[in-house]
């Protein structure tokens, strides 16, 4: 499952695999258009239908020679978009450009009707070239039907890169992806129901493991790398019953070669075939992926808030637009179960102490624009009145306090700044909504 999940993540973000898809597709088109006009006489189309040897070939050739052309700027500007997203807002955003399915359909379409045309000239004959003259008719009309849809959506292509590139559309993009990968990786939890509740242990017959320990060992990192995704059944299950599973490294972490991921107490007796089977549970990658990573997701955000804060870039409105979409990603957060740090999984306990909490996801998402805010009153107002709106909405007393600590010092940090006393006077009775 880890596999194919993620071989799907590397199809959605390829410029490969559609296009070739809808080139194969314009080739198996082109085979069956040919094949039913060579079973139809000409005689028994309508008239409009009907071209010359000599006006065939030219169409073919001229949509074909122009879409080649389009390819060229089509795949230009793709390019250019994904460059300016990443010097503009960060360069991990660009991802989300070469994900954009509608532009890898677009290119697709262009490419294919390229293909379809060249086939369908190949089939188109005339006296001179010895036989009898054939024309496909059909075929012809269907790739001038091909030329026309190639157009419109050559058209989309440029109206959709240019709207990519602004901010609130790279910013609603990231977000999306990442309430997505919420909602489908954590349940909702119950109204009544508390985070210290959601996330209780459910292993607590098994002993707990402790690094020093010379009974246990430890699976060692293959190789470097980011843990893109780890199969928490499937590791519990290469494990005898019994057996006490420590994670040292959570989705998101870098693992160092030679490193412990995974400690097993006690040390199995075929620990080499389990150790197998465990490698097959944990993705090692060179970078990050939204695969099962909410940080990763969190921290694109982060990024493009902490450049539109930089002295070169002095956007403090994109700032205040990404906190605001920052706290639409934490309050669906807080709304969900996250994985309890002890469990019990088909009768092996599974401990995973470096998962992140809802104050560690809290933290990482609004501390970095906390200590950026400096002069911008606006930005940290817009802050604090996120922390008061998540703090009536936090799961529990770590959260809400985490939230007060981050309010407060954003207030703290923009006094230290050259701001008008005025200001201040403002901010701080809203510092009264997040007190935990």
């Amino acid at each position: 499952m880890i596999r194919l999940r993620s071989a799907l993540d590397r199809v959605r973000g390829s410029l490969f695999f559609v296009p070739v898809s809808l080139v194969v597709l314009a080739i198996v088109a082109a085979e069956v258009a040919l094949a039913i006009d060579r079973r139809i006489a000409d005689d028994q189309l309508p008239r409009f239908l009907l071209s010359s040897v000599d006006d065939a070939r030219t169409m073919l050739a001229t949509i074909a020679g122009a879409m080649i052309t389009v390819v060229s700027v089509v795949f230009s500007l793709t390019l250019v978009a994904v460059q300016l997203a990443s010097t503009q807002y960060s360069p991990r955003s660009s991802q989300s450009f070469l994900r954009d399915r509608p532009q890898q359909l677009i290119l697709g379409i262009v490419l294919g009707t390229v293909t379809y045309c060249l086939l369908v000239l190949r089939g188109t004959q005339s006296a001179i070239d010895g036989g009898e003259a054939s024309v496909p008719n059909i075929s012809v009309s269907f790739a001038l039907l091909l030329a026309l849809i190639s157009i419109g959506a050559i058209l989309a292509s440029i109206d959709r890169t240019a709207r990519s590139m602004q901010s609130n559309e790279v910013i609603r993009r990231i977000t999306d992806a990442t309430i997505h990968l919420v909602r489908s990786d954590f349940p909702a939890r119950d109204s009544d129901e508390t985070a210290a509740t959601a996330g209780a242990s459910a292993g607590a017959d098994l002993p707990d493991i402790t690094n020093g320990d010379q009974s246990g060992r430890a699976l060692v990192a293959w190789r470097s790398g980011w843990v893109r995704q780890i199969a928490l059944s499937r590791l519990a299950a290469s494990a005898p019953e019994r057996t006490t599973l420590r994670l040292e490294a959570s989705v998101g972490t870098f693992v160092v070669e030679g490193r412990p991921l995974v400690w097993f107490e006690p040390e199995p007796d075929d620990f080499g075939s389990v150790a197998d089977h465990a490698r097959r549970a944990i993705e090692l990658g060179r970078d990050r992926t939204l695969a099962q990573d909410v940080e990763y997701g969190l921290m694109q955000l982060v990024d493009v808030a902490i450049r539109a804060l930089s002295r070169g870039v002095n956007d403090p409105t994109t700032a205040r637009e990404v906190v605001v979409h920052l706290a639409e990603v934490l309050h669906e957060l807080f709304h969900r179960r996250l994985p309890p740090r002890v469990a019990q999984v088909d009768g092996r306990r599974l401990d995973r102490p470096a998962d992140p909490g809802h104050a560690s996801y809290v933290r990482g998402a609004l501390t970095p624009i906390a200590d950026a805010s400096g002069q911008h009153a606006a930005v940290v107002e817009t802050l604090v009145r996120a922390c008061a709106l998540l703090a009536s909405e936090a799961p529990d007393e770590g959260v809400r306090e985490e939230l007060h600590a981050i309010a407060t010092h954003a207030v703290d940090v923009l006094d230290r700044a050259i701001v008008s006393e005025r200001t201040l006077q403002r901010l701080r009775p809203l510092l009264a909504d997040v007190t935990p």
